[in-house]
């Protein structure tokens, strides 16, 4: 799983609570980037089983692609997961509303190129130390500060100390 995604401060947030943040915080607008390639990761992953190794992402992609060059319009949600659906049966809305939805996806362990896997790595959340939102909206001023756990760390080796707020 991409770091970013194993990190963020509220990787569970739905799609659209992360869409009602996308200009308060960086995090909002990097997760869904995260979260769709592990998604992809996935599916990959599950045609390719379900397919015996004879079709993959690649496929459903180009459908779609085709499909858009046929009807001189992008697909619908509702057309790619009923191109989904061929493709894992009913399993595939599942997948959708886990991905939709904020769910941890976990790929499969062996969801990567041929010879590689996935391993868990645990990893401490990304944090700031401050409220982002201070320096995104009005003055660019750093505020709402807090110890995270790098910060008492530096704190002890450069013996120094923060003013709370």
């Amino acid at each position: 799983m991409p770091r970013v995604v194993a990190t963020e401060p509220n990787p569970t947030l739905s799609n659209e609570e992360v869409n009602k943040l996308t200009w308060k915080t960086q995090n909002a607008q990097r997760l869904p980037y995260s979260r769709g390639l592990v998604f992809w990761i996935r599916l990959e992953a599950l045609i390719r089983e379900l397919s015996g190794g004879h079709r993959g992402i690649d496929e459903l992609v180009l459908e779609m692609v085709q499909l858009a060059k046929t009807c001189g319009k992008p697909p619908t949600l509702a057309e790619f997961l009923g191109r989904l659906d061929q493709e894992l049966g009913p399993v595939a809305r599942q997948e959708y509303e886990h991905y939709n939805s904020g769910k941890l996806i976990i790929p499969p362990k062996y969801s990567l190129i041929p010879g590689a896997f996935a391993v868990r790595i645990d990893m401490e959340p990304f944090d700031l130390g401050f409220n982002e939102e201070s320096v995104l909206q009005g003055p660019r001023i750093v505020r709402g500060l807090h110890r995270t756990r790098e910060l008492q760390r530096l704190e002890s080796w450069m013996e120094i100390s923060l003013r709370p707020g």
